[in-house]
């Protein structure tokens, strides 16, 4: 424990601005309420101030601990780097070598000055880390005010540079697809004779059509011929019952003892299967989620790095949809929710896979290598490579999915059986807000622009196509 001259006094952030005033916004209060006294150039610098004297003169003579949020593109900012330099200086100066207390926002390479510090994790919560940063003040001594004093102009000025509303009308795109028309009749489908029920649901779980499970039998849009042979081992099978779609869904079916929202339940599986099973079947790879089945882009639909066309036919636009970031492979995919209400839709979820990424391979169109199983590596990679796309990115990416899912046709046909579909409109409902909200974005029609996404990756040798840049 150090005991620092009474005139050190106050805790000084040291960051990258603008990219790290969010977290001093959410951090320094926080300090404050636990009772130490915050230095941030967000606030702490008057209109007319010599800034950068200001920053020097505060760190040399006032400072008792300098927090340095550290990711790679804060560490190698100019200003970052002289106010570590100067901190150094300082630690050696008062005899404190935890003077300097390293933040870790998100992974990073040490630069010079850092030497062997040892940091506090903030990447996997900001409540955790805000935990131990705490205990560590706390163990080290650091003074506090005889009464904790919370400034509200650190409020006032997140509120200043919020997204104002304005009082107009937008059009949003959704993550609906409404679903159009399905076929008028549903039907409960059984074997004829008496059969193993155990060996004959088994049995239904490599059928390629929807179906759920009633008594000895289905309920389904199929017809026995559907089942026919798939089901040859357990003899014929027939129609016991069918019923309109409208009337199951409203009423239920009372003599099959099934209630209206066992009826809808049953109708949404349904949905839910007719959309796996179509999109398995149109060349998309199936990975199991413990949330529900994703489906992705792979090999066989587009190459690393090439861009999807999307769009009116005047006015395409590009996405990518497979590529390399951190050394390994992502895919873009897409999991859906049927919903009855408010009207009857499929909620689209989007889902990035990552895999390992074959530098000795010798096939050169693709160097995809086997799924990452660890959920907890899936996550992070998830959360390190994705936190850059902004809304365009993702919006384009669902869309340049929906135009490989659909081709060139006006809609999207899920098949269920007996010829019969499930119809879904391509692109996504437009919903009307009764606001907008005020922003700039210089080129709002772009793809995303991102170095660790859309950069460098290969093409094969025979395409003569640069990489994008």
């Amino acid at each position: 424990m150090i005991n620092p001259n009474q005139s050190r006094d106050v805790i000084f952030i040291s960051k990258a601005t603008p990219e790290d005033d969010d977290f001093v916004l959410w951090l320094a209060p926080r300090l404050e309420a636990a009772g130490y006294s915050v230095f941030a150039d967000i606030l702490n610098l008057e209109a007319g101030d010599r800034w950068r004297k200001t920053l020097t003169n505060t760190l040399q003579t006032r400072a008792q601990k300098m927090l340095l949020l550290c990711t790679d593109i804060g560490l190698n900012k100019d200003g970052v780097q002289e106010e570590l330099g100067i901190a150094t200086d300082v630690s050696r100066e008062i005899n404190d070598p935890n003077f300097i207390i390293p933040l870790r926002l998100k992974r990073f390479k040490k630069v010079f000055g850092m030497g062997e510090l040892q940091y506090i994790n903030f990447e996997s919560g900001w409540a955790d880390g805000l935990t131990e940063l705490l205990d560590a003040l706390e163990a080290q001594g650091v003074l506090k005010m005889e009464t904790p004093v919370v400034q509200p102009n650190w409020e006032q000025h997140r509120r200043r540079n919020e997204i104002v509303i304005v009082d107009q009308p937008e059009t949003l795109t959704s993550n609906w697809l409404r679903i159009v028309s399905a076929p008028n009749t549903i039907s409960h489908i059984a074997p004829k004779g008496p059969c193993n029920r155990a060996k004959l649901f088994r049995r239904a779980r490599t059928f390629n059509l929807p179906w759920v499970e009633h008594w000895t039998g289905f309920i389904t849009f199929c017809s026995p011929l559907d089942m026919e042979e798939h089901f040859a081992e357990f003899g014929a099978l027939t129609t016991v019952l069918t019923l309109p779609l409208e009337k199951f869904l409203e009423e239920g079916w009372p003599d099959l003892r099934i209630k209206p929202w066992e009826a809808r339940n049953k109708f949404v599986s349904l949905l839910r299967q007719a959309w796996e099973h179509h999109l398995t079947a149109s060349g998309f790879e199936a990975y199991d989620y413990s949330s529900g089945v994703g489906h992705h882009v792979g090999a066989n639909k587009t190459g690393l790095n090439r861009r999807v066309a999307w769009g009116p036919k005047d006015a395409k636009r590009l996405s990518v949809l497979r590529n390399v970031a951190k050394g390994k492979v992502w895919e873009y995919g897409l999991s859906a929710t049927p919903n009855l209400y408010p009207i009857p839709h499929l909620r689209l979820k989007a889902r990035v896979l990552f895999s390992e990424f074959k530098n000795d391979s010798d096939d050169n169109s693709d160097r995809k290598g086997a799924i990452i199983t660890d959920k907890d590596k899936q996550h992070k990679l998830r959360r390190s490579t994705c936190s850059s796309w902004r809304n365009k990115a993702w919006h384009g990416r669902m869309m340049g999915f929906l135009e490989l899912l659909a081709g060139d046709h006006p809609i999207i046909a899920l098949p269920v059986g007996a010829g019969g579909h499930v119809t879904l409109e391509v692109c996504p409902m437009k919903l009307a807000s009764q606001v907008t909200t005020r922003y700039v974005d210089d080129d709002e029609d772009a793809e995303e622009v991102d170095a660790s996404t859309l950069v460098g990756i290969f093409v094969d040798d025979e395409d003569k196509t640069e990489p994008e840049s």
